[in-house]
């Protein structure tokens, strides 16, 4: 059920309509894009998906910590399944955020991110 969740408020954001979250009182659930990100590490294709030539997305959880680090990374829905899951929390674990600041103070940020996973065009 959290799982689902996850997804129906994933899809909410990325379709421009925030949903509120219900898992923790973090207030709206933000896509990565609608924050600051200060440092980004691209993630690397498998090799196992390059040499079958597979390409997908992954949708992953995270929080941002008032220090700006990503934290409690989940994968919340991969199509296909275990492939690139591995590949995107490695990259999304080195992101960097600015922090958001509600009445003055840094506070902790739910967001979710796509990545998608395409082979380079030959």
């Amino acid at each position: 059920m959290q799982t689902l969740t996850a997804i129906v408020t994933a899809l909410a954001c990325l379709l421009g309509s925030p949903a509120q979250s219900h898992s923790q009182d973090w207030g709206v659930v933000q896509t990565s894009t609608m924050l600051h990100r200060t440092h980004y590490v691209a993630p690397v294709m498998p090799q196992v998906a390059i040499d079958n030539r597979i390409e997908g997305f992954v949708y992953v959880e995270f929080t941002i910590a008032i220090d700006g680090t990503v934290k409690d990374l989940a994968v919340v829905q991969a199509q296909p399944i275990a492939i690139f899951d591995e590949a995107a929390l490695a990259a999304v674990s080195q992101w960097r955020y600015q922090p958001r600041i509600r009445k003055g103070e840094p506070v902790e940020q739910h967001a979710m991110q796509r990545l998608n996973f395409n082979l380079p065009q030959t």
